[in-house]
């Protein structure tokens, strides 16, 4: 498969970035579609062993810890992606081992700070019924110190051109972690596992993930590094890590909006329904993350040597197979999305019309796939972020509209509209200001300016 992948994208990327990346994103590709599936078949085995309801508690309590564990993390991860590159190919060995001393240490001072203003609430706030337990949050709360520092570390692995194993630890074993060992006790205890221990696992396979980080870090460190007195550009680092916390805050919480706002307005079986089915919908877009993957270190090269004309043949490329392969999953959800939700236990296909709203809202995506990569990659960053902005709010309008009203229907409608409109503002600012038409079919109305940097 590897090699078809390699075939497939090869010719086009290595012409532009050169073998040794092509095989790096050829990885990535494979990457991603096996953590796919992986995630896919951990969430069955979680469902089909907590239940809905206890599902929907463990999916309500990670949504919350995965926003702490972004803002513990602080856009290190991007950061370090570009500055240990950079250092390396500078041979700048103090600020290399500088960086990722002070990214370790800000990570962990954030993640203790979270823990300690958290905890109070949690163990202060009255419990009514149809709540969360407490212990539940308690013990999410130990994901995001993990959680975070195994990001740093597998960030600074990629910064070091080893794109496949950096991503390894937290998206392959984590995972499989979870799912053997849930699946264990399951088997040696019998029915009756809950939230809490499942939350637990999650953790302790998070803490596996950050061990062999720690061990791959080490070996792929270059040796010069722990000969070095550290040097530190703390205010540089701080201002950069802003704007790329924001960046990612933005994204994760229009990721998590639904999911968090059904919890609060609705009960933990429709969001244990709902979880589901945006899980499933995800393969519709998976596609399209796929493509940014592979298109993103391209814009990056082609925009800086002013080739226009053949970013713009990429794009356009990149957006037909987008399309073609998100229709193909879009039929297939429309088509078996009943069965295809039965098979995580008896209560899932409930969540049948959410998955169709959801698939249908990211299938019309991919008619402007690109335009949030091509701003990032050409230096408008800024105005990624600021459609970022107005999606996240009207994300929490819409749900907050169409839940109460609609249920997990609603919550899928709302989080279809809002990608939809964030989807297509990056591709009208794409086209503006770099010239770059990032649509399949809306070329002939959005507007093309002339290239901004």
């Amino acid at each position: 498969m590897r090699g078809t992948i390699r075939t497939f994208l090869g010719r086009e990327i290595d012409s532009v970035l050169g073998r040794p990346i092509g095989r790096n994103l050829a990885g990535t590709f494979v990457l991603k579609i096996a953590s796919v599936i992986l995630l896919f078949l951990n969430s069955i085995v979680m469902a089909r062993i907590l239940g809905a309801g206890d599902y929907g508690v463990y999916s309500f309590v990670m949504a919350w810890v995965s926003i702490g564990s972004m803002v513990a993390l602080f856009g290190l991860d991007r950061l370090l992606v570009r500055e240990v590159a950079a250092f390396v190919a500078k041979s700048e060995w103090g600020l290399l081992r500088g960086i990722l001393g002070w990214s370790s240490r800000r990570a962990l001072l954030l993640s203790i700070a979270i823990i300690a203003c958290a905890t109070p609430v949690i163990l202060f706030t009255p419990i009514r019924e149809g709540t969360i337990a407490p212990g539940a949050y308690l013990i999410g709360l130990l994901f995001i110190p993990a959680a975070a520092l195994t990001r740093v570390l597998q960030s600074a692995i990629q910064g070091l051109c080893r794109v496949v194993p950096g991503q390894i630890p937290e998206f392959i074993l984590r995972p499989f972690l979870l799912a053997t060992s849930l699946t264990a006790i399951r088997l040696l205890a019998g029915p009756g596992i809950g939230a809490e221990p499942a939350l637990a696992l999650n953790v302790a396979a998070m803490t596996a993930a950050l061990g062999v980080s720690f061990a791959l870090l080490r070996r792929y460190l270059p040796e010069k590094v722990s000969e070095t007195k550290p040097e530190y550009r703390s205010a540089d680092w701080r201002r950069s890590g802003r704007m790329l916390l924001f960046l990612s805050g933005m994204h994760i919480l229009s990721s998590r909006t639904d999911t968090v706002m059904l919890g609060i307005l609705r009960t933990p079986e429709e969001v244990g329904v709902y979880a589901i089915a945006a899980r499933g919908a995800w393969f519709a877009f998976l596609a399209l993350v796929c493509a940014n993957i592979v298109l993103g270190p391209a814009v990056s090269t082609l925009f800086a040597g002013g080739e226009i004309s053949r970013l713009q043949s990429l794009v356009r490329r990149m957006s037909r197979v987008t399309f073609l392969v998100s229709l193909f999953v879009w039929g297939f959800l429309v088509m078996v999305g009943g069965p295809f939700l039965a098979v995580f236990g008896p209560e899932f296909p409930g969540g049948y019309r959410a998955l169709v709203i959801l698939a249908t809202g990211l299938l019309l995506c991919t008619q402007a796939p690109s335009g949030g990569i091509l701003l990032i990659m050409t230096g408008h960053e800024k105005r990624a972020a600021r459609g970022a902005t107005f999606a996240v709010i009207l994300n929490v309008a819409l749900n907050g509209i169409l839940i109460p009203r609609y249920g997990i229907e609603g919550a899928a409608a709302a989080t279809a509209v809002s990608s939809l409109f964030l989807n297509l503002y990056a591709a009208f600012y794409a086209g503006k200001l770099t010239g770059i038409d990032a649509t399949l079919l809306l070329g002939s109305v959005f507007p093309r300016g002339r290239r901004r940097r």
